[in-house]
């Protein structure tokens, strides 16, 4: 997983991580993201994409749109 931050005033920051996924349903996908060793969950529900909120420590909750491609 790699996230690419557009808020910095230096341009985009770069930042490597892991990502774990669990389809709960199959309209409700459950995720956790590791960047810069925060933990981060995230809850969504299916429409075109999966819209919820990711959650990190310290942090207010972020609304977040969340699509998986499964392509290779």
């Amino acid at each position: 997983m790699k996230h690419v931050g557009i808020c910095s005033p230096d341009g985009p920051e770069e930042k490597a991580g892991t990502a774990q996924v669990q389809l709960v349903s199959a309209s409700r996908v459950a995720a956790s993201f590791m960047i810069d060793g925060v933990t981060c969950t995230y809850r969504g529900q299916k429409s075109d994409t999966y819209t919820g909120l990711m959650s990190c420590p310290g942090k207010a909750d972020v609304p977040i749109l969340l699509w998986i491609d499964g392509a290779k």
